[in-house]
């Protein structure tokens, strides 16, 4: 990638946010991806905060191009916690990506996973939403805790940090 104009060194190398020139992908995010494509399979990305688990869905996202709509929603937004709670309880079609999961109530915890559960025994056929969920640490333990049998149909990844390949990959490209 050739960039045409001088860029700040904080504009490369972001702290918050999307990073768009430094992005790395973590060695298993082919894995992640694959699970994201799969219809009716839930997602479960988690990890310390700050690791890259909501950039990661994002270029998944963008690197799919699907056709599929994503809403992508905060459990940090008083708003969005309204939405999720109507796509439990109304089981709302489409594809979800529900951030910082772990900030629900657990009763809004457990529909979401009774939920998932049953979108992954039907697939397609039950016309039922996708949901990727991102939280920090241990946010698939706490989900099989409240759906145990929830645990063998979900892809729960933790982001993997960039070894050396991938961090030459990254440079080779620049």
């Amino acid at each position: 990638m050739i960039v045409s104009s001088k860029l700040l060194l904080e504009e490369v190398f972001v702290t918050e946010g999307v990073p768009e020139f430094t992005f790395v992908e973590p060695p298993n995010f082919n894995e992640i991806l694959l699970d994201v494509r799969r219809p009716g399979k839930p997602v479960i990305l988690e990890g310390q905060s700050g690791t890259g688990k909501t950039t990661c869905v994002r270029r998944i996202l963008f690197h799919l191009q699907d056709g599929w709509q994503t809403e992508y929603l905060s459990a940090r937004l008083a708003t969005d916690v309204s939405r999720i709670q109507a796509i439990a309880t109304e089981r709302l079609p489409g594809r979800f990506v529900i951030d910082d999961f772990h900030r629900l109530s657990v009763g809004v915890q457990g529909a979401l996973a009774d939920l998932a559960k049953l979108a992954a025994e039907l697939g397609t056929e039950g016309n039922l939403p996708k949901l990727v969920i991102i939280g920090i640490n241990q946010v698939g333990s706490d989900l099989i805790q409240l759906v145990p049998d929830i645990a063998k149909r979900t892809g729960i990844h933790r982001i993997k940090p960039g070894g050396e390949e991938e961090i030459q990959r990254l440079i080779a490209e620049a």
